[in-house]
């Protein structure tokens, strides 16, 4: 199955923001192994999703 040799995360990025459990070097880890990408910078362009504890208002308007 080609979708499985792409892996789980194959097309998914994301940017994490803040303290998270599991940590973002964790789940950078997470996304390289199963084919996501991590970005250390938010672009709306680039960035599928977005991980995070808390996000506030002034970042939610931004999106």
């Amino acid at each position: 199955d080609s979708a499985a040799k792409k892996g789980l995360f194959h097309g998914i990025s994301i940017f994490v923001d803040g303290f998270t459990i599991p940590s973002s070097q964790e789940l950078r880890n997470y996304m390289s192994k199963h084919g996501g990408r991590f970005e250390n910078y938010f672009s709306r362009h680039r960035v599928t999703h977005i991980i995070c504890s808390n996000l506030p208002d002034c970042k939610i308007k931004n999106l």
